[in-house]
C-alpha cells in the first residue's frame, strides 16, 4: 500500500494525484467535507492522524508517563522542572499515542511525506518499508505557509511574538524597565501572562476592597486596560535579573540522565525522543529558569502575604505557585475558564482550589480526580441576566471563535466549511451575522477567511473582538461555539448556545460536561447547523446551564489567609 503523510503546515500536493497513493493521512485535521474533496482529488482514502485519538484514556495514558519522571530535576526552590517543562510538552505526547495506533495501520507501506521530519522519520522507524519525500514541494509550502500565517497577525500579536521569540529570558526588556519601589504593604500576588488569567484574577480580587492586590504580567498580552482600585499592575521586567549558566548546568546534567531513563522505559518516549521534542527542553529549561529567577525578586522584593493564580499550567503563572508553597506562603488556584482537562495529568501544589460551579467540581472530581477537600466554589462575579432584544439595533446570530490553530486544525478549510453555513443560518433566522474572536486571534484574518469563502456578503459581517460588549449581549439571539467557557455566559443570559461538537478537542470532554449540566444543546456534525431553526421553534426556553454564585468574602479571605476551613468541598 502507498501513502502519502501530509505534514500540517502542507497542503495536497498537485491537481491529479490520481493511481498515486492508496491512503493520504493528513497530520492536522480538517472538516469531513475537506477530506471528501480531497479524496476526490487523489482518488483514494484521507484520514486524519487525529482519527486515531482515544478520548480521556489518552490523559490517563499521559499522566502515567509524567508521573515517571517527577523527582529527578528538582531545584533548592522545590521546582521540580519535568514537572513544570513536560505541560508543554503534552501535546506531543499526545501526538505519539496517535502515532503508535498509526503505525500498526501502515505495516509493509511504501511511505511518502511532504517534508521529512523528526515525527515522521520516527513513525518510519515503527514501520519500516521504504520512504520517499517530496521535499521540494515542502521548500515551497513552507514560504507560503508563513507568508499567511505572518499576514494574519496585526501588530499588536507580532510584537507579542518578536517578544517570546527573541527575547523569553526578558534581556533586554529588563534593560528599558523601570525599576518599582518596592512598598512593605501586605499584597496578595496574582502573576498572569495572558488577559483572560488577568480578568479572572483581577475578578477575585475585586470582591476583597480593602486587601491590596498586585498583578504582575510577564508578557504583554496579559496587560489590563482597567484594574480594580485595590490591584496595582506592574510589569515583570523589572524584576528581571541576568542569569547566572551555573544553575543551569547542574539541572541540565540532571535532565541528561532523566532523558535516558525515559527513553529506556517507555516506548512513547522513545518516539518523542526520536521526533526531536526532547531537544527543546534545555532551551525551555534555560528560559524557566530565568522565570523562576524573577519570580523570586518579585517574593524578596514585595511584602506578599498570598499567591493566587488562574493558570497554573503555564510556567509563567506554574511558578509563582511553586515558590510560594516553597516559602511558606498560602496559595490559591484556579482556571479562568470553565474547564481545565490538563487537572489530570499536573501536580496540584496549591492549598485550595478555586470552581466556580457544581459542573466543574464534578468534572475535576470525576474525570481529573482532584481531591474534593482542595476545592472551594464560588465564582468570581455574577453574571447578571440581560433581556433578549433590549438593544435598538438589529437581532444578531453570535459565533464566538476559537483559536483552532492550537488543536491542530487547518483553520482555512474550517472556515471554508463554516462561514457559508452559519450566513444561511443566519439568513434563514433573520438575524445579522457576527464572529466574536478569541483574545488569540486577529481582526485580520478572519477578514481574509470572509474574503475567501463568504466573499458575497463580507460587507454584511460583523467582527468583534476584544471583551464582548454590553450591546452584543442585548442584540445576540442564538449563539454558537466549539467548547468555549463563552457558552456558560450565554446560558446564563437565557440565550440559546450550540456546540460545533465535530470541531471539539478530541481528548478534552468538555462538551459532554457542558452537555450534562444543561448548557446548551450539542450539534454533532455540520449539517446539524441546518436544524438549528428548527429547534428553537419547538424549544421555547434556553437551558440555563449551572448555577453560579460569587465566592463568600470571608471565604475568600480566609483561603488566602491560609486558614483552613471546617469544610472545603461543600
Amino acid at each position: 500500500m502507498k501513502v502519502l503523510l501530509l505534514h500540517p503546515e502542507d497542503g495536497l500536493p498537485g491537481s491529479d494525484l490520481r493511481g498515486q497513493y492508496d491512503l493520504i493521512v493528513d497530520f492536522a485535521r480538517a472538516p469531513l467535507s475537506t477530506y471528501e474533496r480531497w479524496s476526490q482529488q487523489a482518488g483514494c482514502r484521507v484520514i486524519s492522524l487525529f482519527d486515531f485519538a482515544d478520548g480521556f484514556e489518552d490523559v490517563y495514558r499521559i499522566r502515567d508517563l509524567l508521573r515517571l519522571g517527577m523527582g529527578y530535576i528538582v531545584d533548592e526552590w522545590g521546582v521540580d522542572w519535568w514537572d513544570v517543562l513536560s505541560l508543554l510538552i503534552e501535546p506531543d505526547l499526545l501526538k505519539t499515542l496517535m502515532m503508535e495506533r498509526l503505525a500498526k495501520e501502515l505495516t509493509d507501506c511504501k511511505l511518502s511525506s511532504s517534508r521529512n521530519d523528526g515525527w515522521v522519520g520516527g513513525l518510519h522507524a515503527l514501520t519500516g518499508g521504504e520512504l520517499k519525500v517530496l521535499g521540494s514541494l515542502a521548500v515551497f509550502q513552507r514560504i507560503r505557509h508563513y507568508h499567511e500565517v505572518l499576514g494574519q497577525l496585526n501588530v499588536r500579536q507580532i510584537s507579542q511574538v518578536i517578544e517570546d521569540k527573541f527575547d523569553g529570558q526578558h534581556r533586554f526588556r529588563r534593560r528599558i524597565a523601570k525599576r518599582r519601589r518596592s512598598s512593605r504593604t501586605p499584597v496578595v500576588l496574582l502573576p498572569s501572562a495572558y488577559i483572560n488569567v488577568s480578568r479572572t484574577a483581577a475578578g477575585y480580587a475585586s470582591l476583597l476592597p480593602d486587601q491590596k492586590f498586585l498583578l504582575v504580567y510577564s508578557r504583554s498580552s496579559g496587560k489590563l486596560r482597567n484594574t480594580p482600585a485595590n490591584v496595582e499592575m506592574v510589569s515583570f521586567d523589572r524584576y528581571c535579573t541576568a542569569m547566572n549558566d551555573n544553575g543551569f548546568n547542574s539541572l541540565h546534567k540532571r535532565w541528561t540522565i532523566l532523558r535516558s531513563h525515559l527513553v529506556s522505559i517507555a516506548s512513547e518516549f522513545r518516539l518523542t525522543n526520536a521526533a526531536g521534542v526532547f531537544s527543546r527542553i534545555p532551551s525551555l529549561l534555560r528560559w524557566g529558569i530565568a522565570l523562576r529567577n524573577g519570580w523570586n525578586l518579585v517574593f524578596d522584593s514585595e511584602n506578599v502575604v498570598a499567591c493566587l493564580s488562574a493558570d497554573d499550567t503555564n510556567p509563567h503563572t506554574r511558578i509563582p505557585i511553586i515558590l510560594a508553597k516553597h516559602r511558606g506562603i498560602p496559595t490559591v488556584a484556579c482556571h479562568h475558564g470553565a474547564l481545565d482537562y490538563r487537572m489530570a495529568l499536573k501536580k496540584n501544589h496549591a492549598d485550595s482550589y478555586l470552581v466556580k460551579d457544581a459542573m466543574e467540581r464534578e468534572y475535576l472530581s470525576r474525570m481529573c480526580r482532584l481531591s474534593p477537600r482542595t476545592m472551594i466554589e464560588g465564582n468570581a462575579r455574577y453574571i447578571e441576566n440581560a433581556k433578549i432584544g433590549q438593544s435598538s439595533v438589529e437581532p444578531c446570530l453570535t459565533y464566538f471563535s476559537e483559536p483552532y490553530q492550537t488543536d491542530g486544525w487547518r483553520v482555512d478549510e474550517v472556515y471554508r466549511d463554516l462561514l457559508p453555513r452559519l450566513w444561511k443560518l443566519s439568513q434563514s433566522c433573520g438575524l445579522k451575522l457576527v464572529l466574536k474572536l478569541h483574545p488569540f486571534e486577529s481582526r485580520k484574518a478572519h477578514t481574509r477567511y470572509l474574503r475567501r469563502h463568504l466573499r458575497d456578503h463580507i460587507n454584511e459581517v460583523t467582527i468583534v473582538s476584544g471583551t464582548v460588549p454590553v450591546e452584543l449581549w442585548q442584540r445576540t439571539h442564538i449563539a454558537l461555539t466549539v467548547e468555549s467557557t463563552i457558552a456558560l455566559d450565554c446560558a446564563a443570559r437565557g440565550i440559546p448556545v450550540f456546540f460545533c461538537a465535530w470541531l471539539g478537542t478530541p481528548h478534552s470532554g468538555y462538551i459532554d460536561q457542558f452537555a450534562k449540566f444543561g448548557v446548551g444543546e450539542v450539534l454533532q456534525s455540520a449539517d446539524d447547523l441546518d436544524d438549528v431553526r428548527n429547534f428553537l421553534v419547538s424549544h421555547k426556553r434556553a437551558r440555563r446551564g449551572p448555577q453560579r454564585r460569587e465566592i463568600d468574602r470571608e471565604t475568600l479571605r480566609n483561603i488566602l489567609y491560609g486558614r483552613k476551613l471546617a469544610v472545603a468541598a461543600g
